[in-house]
C-alpha cells in the first residue's frame, strides 16, 4: 500500500489564499457635498426630480456615494458651467459620445432668462418672484455657479443701472438688501454645521463694497469653514485685537480699490506681526496688489472661486 504521509523535505504546497475584495469606499452627502460643491439640497433635487444619481442607501435610509457618483456630480457640474439648464443634462449623461454635438445643438440660454426674469422682478419690487428665483436655482444649481452666472450678472447690471433709470438706485439697493439678508441668513445657518477652521472677514479701510465680502463669505462657508462678518469701516489696528478674542485660524480681508501707501507700507505689515495667524486678501486689491501684499507678509488670493479656495485650503491645512 502506498505511503501518502508527507514528505519532510517537500512538504505540500499550499492552496492559493484568495485575497478578500476591499470593500468599496461610500461617502455620505456631506462628504460629497464638501468634495464637489453641490450642496446636499441640490444633490437629492438631482436625484428626486431628474434622476440624474442613484446613491445607495445605510438601512436607515442615510445616502451614500462611491466615487463613481462623485465623478459623475463633476462632470454635471461642467456641463451646468457651459451653461445647459439641469433639464438638458441626463441626455447627455445617457449618450456620452453625443454630448459635444448635442450640448452645442441645446439652447444655453437658461442663465440669460434667468437673468431676465430676476431683473423684472426687482424692476417691480416683487420679492416673492425673487425668492422663488433664488430658492430654485439654489437648490438646483451649485453655489459657486449660481453666483457667478446669476447673482454677479445681476449686481452689475443694476450698477450699470444705477444712474441710467429712473429707479436705478432704489431697485440696486433694494436687491442688495435683499441678498445681504438672504446670504448673512444662510451663513448664519451654516456656521454651526461645518467643522472647519475659523475665519474672521472685513473690508480693508476706505473699502466699501461689503456685498463681495458677502458673497466671498458665503462661498467660502459653504465649503466646511465657518466665519465671524465685522463688515466695513474697521480700522486695522482693531482686526488684531478682534481676532485674539476667539480661536480664529486665520483672517480675510476683502478689498477692491487701491490701498493707500500708508495701509501698504505700514499698517499691513503691522497687523501681520501682531498676528498669530495668516492674513488673507481678496479681491481687486489682491489681483491687483499681489507683489506688494506678498512682501508685507499677507497671502493675496485669486480673483476665481476654485483657485481661492484651493490656495486658502493649502495655507491653512497645518492650522489648528
Amino acid at each position: 500500500m502506498a505511503d501518502h504521509s508527507p514528505d519532510p523535505k517537500n512538504p505540500p504546497i499550499p492552496p492559493p489564499k484568495f485575497q478578500e475584495e476591499t470593500p468599496e469606499a461610500l461617502y455620505p452627502i456631506r462628504e460629497v457635498a464638501l468634495r464637489t460643491g453641490a450642496n446636499p439640497v441640490t444633490l437629492r433635487a438631482w436625484e428626486r426630480r431628474y434622476g440624474l444619481i442613484k446613491p445607495r442607501r445605510t438601512p436607515k435610509g442615510h445616502r451614500l456615494y462611491s466615487e463613481a457618483d462623485i465623478n459623475l456630480v463633476h462632470r454635471i457640474i461642467t456641463l451646468l458651467s457651459s451653461g445647459l439648464a439641469i433639464s438638458q443634462i441626463r441626455p447627455l449623461l445617457e449618450k456620452p459620445e453625443a454630448t459635444s454635438e448635442m450640448g452645442e445643438a441645446m439652447a444655453t440660454t437658461t442663465w440669460k432668462e434667468q437673468a431676465e426674469a430676476l431683473l423684472e422682478a426687482i424692476h417691480y419690487f416683487n420679492e416673492n418672484a425673487i425668492d422663488a428665483i433664488y430658492h430654485n436655482t439654489f437648490s438646483l444649481y451649485p453655489t459657486e455657479l449660481t453666483l457667478r452666472r446669476l447673482l454677479q450678472p445681476t449686481l452689475d447690471k443694476l450698477r450699470q443701472d444705477r444712474e441710467r433709470l429712473e429707479l436705478g438706485a432704489a431697485e440696486e439697493g433694494f436687491f442688495k438688501n435683499y441678498l445681504k439678508y438672504r446670504l448673512g441668513a444662510r451663513i448664519q445657518q451654516q456656521n454651526p454645521r461645518n467643522s472647519g477652521p475659523r475665519l474672521l472677514f472685513a473690508c480693508l479701510p476706505n473699502d466699501h463694497n461689503e456685498m463681495e465680502l458677502l458673497i466671498n463669505t458665503f462661498v467660502i462657508v459653504s465649503h466646511n469653514y465657518r466665519a465671524l462678518l465685522l463688515g466695513e469701516n474697521i480700522p486695522l489696528t482693531q482686526i488684531a485685537q478682534a481676532a485674539s478674542k476667539a480661536r480664529f485660524q486665520g483672517v480675510v480681508l476683502q478689498g477692491n480699490v487701491a490701498p493707500t501707501p500708508h495701509i501698504i507700507e505700514s499698517e499691513l505689515p503691522e497687523l501681520v506681526q501682531k498676528l498669530s495667524i495668516p492674513l488673507f486678501i481678496m479681491g481687486q486689491t489682491a489681483a491687483r496688489f499681489e507683489y506688494e501684499i506678498s512682501a508685507q507678509g499677507a497671502i493675496p488670493l485669486p480673483m476665481d472661486f476654485q483657485p481661492l479656495l484651493e490656495k486658502l485650503n493649502t495655507q491653512l491645512v497645518h492650522q489648528d
